[in-house]
């Protein structure tokens, strides 16, 4: 029990932190767009150039995309996670370890 508890903290707990990392992802993908296309403003370029650009672009927003949905489904789990505290489940693990060192100090000899 204390151990799928132990292991449901750290899912939630990694979880957090890869929506936090997911939020930055979506800022610098925005700004290497943005740079992107200001390059496209105002430089003459080749068309082989073009279209790399053009790739480079296509990429840099679908690692955007998987933030964003990555965000996405945070916000429709959220209510599930804060059902789920970790303050909680922090008590509950440290009750029933008390609760099994009882159990052996109160053994018969």
């Amino acid at each position: 029990m204390i151990n799928a508890l132990n292991e449901l903290l750290n899912a939630i707990n990694q979880f957090n932190n890869k929506v936090a990392l997911s939020s930055s992802t979506i800022l610098k993908c925005e700004s290497q767009i943005q740079d992107e296309m200001h390059y496209l403003e105002f430089t003459n370029i080749s068309t082989f150039e073009f279209f790399q650009i053009a790739k480079r672009i296509k990429d840099i927003r679908s690692e955007r995309k998987m933030a964003k949905d990555l965000i996405e489904t945070a916000l429709i789990l959220e209510d599930i996670i804060t059902f789920f505290k970790i303050e909680k489940i922090e008590d509950i693990i440290k009750k029933i370890k008390k609760e099994k060192q009882s159990l052996i100090y109160n053994k018969k000899s």
